[in-house]
């Protein structure tokens, strides 16, 4: 193929040449613009909201699971055990007064919901020289026994706040 040159002279191009890049780089087409620039996002802002979300709910979670844990129903078992055939018993729980029993026989027992966070009072009178026990369990673990071999009576009284 040939080529003008200065003076009103051709040359012939080699033949294995290589395509030539355009001589201007490629402009937009007329009545486009150009993209607007990304806006960048307020990263710092965000960052410091999310450890405090997260932060919040822990401490929320904990603290609600633990009261939660104090004031769920459990099963209350009061019972009274001893080597005589009756007993005076009296028994309350969370201090809603007190209820008492004459000549219960043994063993006795009285199972009864309440919350877990409460106070609790059962007392056994035995006669004279017989022996005489009381036992208080929440949700069937034993939390206060107390035997008296020859006297009186047996008090069993306490708060659970476990």
């Amino acid at each position: 193929m040939s080529y003008p040159q200065s003076g009103n002279g051709w040359q012939q191009m080699p033949p294995n040449m290589p395509p030539q890049p355009p001589p201007y780089p490629s402009q937009q087409y007329p009545g486009y613009y150009a993209p607007p620039p990304t806006k960048k996002t307020k990263i710092w802002l965000w960052v410091p909201l999310a450890i405090l979300a997260v932060v919040g709910l822990a401490v929320g979670g904990v603290f609600g699971f633990k009261y939660y844990e104090l004031n769920r129903t459990v099963t209350y078992t009061y019972e009274v055990t001893g080597t005589g055939d009756t007993a005076l018993v009296s028994y309350g729980h969370d201090g809603r007064g007190v209820t008492e029993a004459t000549e219960v026989p043994l063993p006795w027992s009285k199972t009864f919901e309440g919350t877990r966070r409460s106070d609790f009072q059962l007392t056994a009178n035995a006669p004279y020289g017989e022996t005489v026990t009381c036992t208080v369990s929440i949700d069937g673990s034993v939390v206060v026994t107390k035997t008296e071999p020859s006297g009186p009576w047996a008090a069993c009284t306490g708060q659970y706040y476990d």
